[in-house]
């Protein structure tokens, strides 16, 4: 292996979502689903719980997705979906308060453009941002 992909290996599992930014059991999907606020945007229903550990109150959010095969039948539409949603959460996930979120998808979704859909991403990545400092601010 040269150095170069040696290099670009690094950056590449530097630029990952960690586990510990993700819902990765089916246990931790039926909480927010059971407990969690939804809001729908043309493309996307995210449900959002607050991320409560067996010790306190968890720093970081998390991310969980469910892109149904019924919504969008391609699954390189659906692991398109997935990538956008995940880069765009890693890029905000530093500024997020600590929530479980699930990005679900809707049937609009299945002819929207990759900016389309960043872009609803980064309107409701902004949205919880600013809801949770409304709800800081009131306490």
């Amino acid at each position: 292996m040269t150095n170069d992909r040696v290099h670009d290996a690094r950056l590449h599992r530097a630029a990952r979502l960690h586990r510990a930014a993700r819902l990765t059991q089916a246990i931790q999907y039926r909480q927010v689903f059971r407990a969690g606020r939804r809001r729908a945007t043309k493309f996307f229903n995210l449900i959002t719980a607050p991320r409560i550990t067996a010790l306190a109150t968890a720093e970081s959010a998390r991310l969980g997705m469910a892109i149904a095969k019924r919504i969008v039948p391609r699954a390189i539409d659906r692991n398109r979906i997935k990538r956008l949603v995940r880069e765009s959460f890693r890029q905000h996930h530093a500024v997020l308060p600590p929530l479980d979120i699930v990005v679900t998808a809707r049937p609009l979704i299945r002819n929207a453009t990759n900016e389309a859909i960043t872009r609803t991403l980064n309107e409701q990545w902004r949205y919880l941002c600013d809801e949770s400092k409304g709800m800081n601010a009131s306490k």
